[in-house]
């Protein structure tokens, strides 16, 4: 009931399926990289006690449906990034907003 977190295993061998974008005139959206149907396997459970970290690939499909539980699921999330690496402008996640 708590929306757990849930991720395809093995997910992050298949080909990039969606890659989240800020427009420039503000706000963001999804572009289509392979249109393909997802793989039929069922998303795995990620049930964890509070205070567990849990790391995950860059390209892991993974998912988290709605809190209905009534009790609060609060989650802190980093994004590491490896600074050699080619890191489009128009990406979600910017270090600062120009």
């Amino acid at each position: 009931h708590n929306g757990c977190l849930q991720a395809m295993p093995g997910g992050h061998h298949i080909p990039l399926k969606q890659r989240f974008y800020r427009h420039r005139q503000g706000g963001a959206g999804f572009a289509t990289l392979d249109a393909t149907p997802w793989p039929e396997e069922p998303l795995q459970m990620l049930e964890v006690p509070a205070g567990t970290l849990v790391i995950l690939h860059g390209q892991l499909p993974h998912y988290s449906a709605a809190n209905t539980s009534g009790i609060s699921r609060q989650a802190f999330t980093l994004h590491y990034v490896d600074q050699a690496c080619a890191y489009a402008a128009d990406n979600w996640l910017q270090t600062d907003l120009v």
